[in-house]
């Protein structure tokens, strides 16, 4: 299993991660935080991992996502960060965003997003906020084994 986080942290091999990246050790074109649907549907051919915090049910987003072989990345941190309702809906729309993202074809990743450690999360509270996201336990894990498929290195897992 794979982990994405923010920056470059030292000592997050204890929680359970075959490997680390930090998206600002990834390769330029590789990670877009969007603000909006519309430039996710313009960059999709050219990036790799799209992030998008509005979690918009916006299907022509997804489906140009999933045809360009991209990928989503769904922050773990950001409904723990939340507060009450705030969190109540953050989670909704993610569960919501997820549902689409598998009836459409389009991949995504699921991932702390941590800016240090004490925001890191281990494998297994990864696997578990996936499920709680509507994830079977099957789905979480290959959710979070994705990620060097995407960035175009050789999974030891895989034949």
């Amino acid at each position: 299993m794979f982990d994405l986080t923010r920056k470059e942290i030292a000592g997050l091999e204890r929680f359970g991660f075959k490997k680390i990246y930090s998206v600002e050790g990834l390769k330029e074109g590789t990670f877009f935080e969007a603000k909006d649907p519309n430039s996710v549907r313009l960059r999709a051919g050219r990036e790799k991992l799209f992030l998008i915090h509005s979690y918009d049910p916006d299907i022509a987003m997804i489906k140009a996502v999933g045809e360009s072989g991209a990928a989503f990345v769904l922050s773990l941190n950001e409904p723990i960060r939340g507060r009450g309702v705030e969190r109540a809906i953050l989670l909704s729309k993610q569960r919501f965003f997820l549902s689409l993202c598998r009836k459409y074809g389009a991949q995504y990743v699921l991932c702390s997003l941590a800016n240090d450690e004490f925001e890191a999360r281990t494998t297994k509270e990864c696997v578990s906020i996936g499920m709680l996201l509507g994830l079977t336990y099957e789905q979480a894990c290959a959710s979070l084994e994705r990620l060097p498929n995407l960035l175009g290195e050789k999974n030891e897992s895989d034949p």
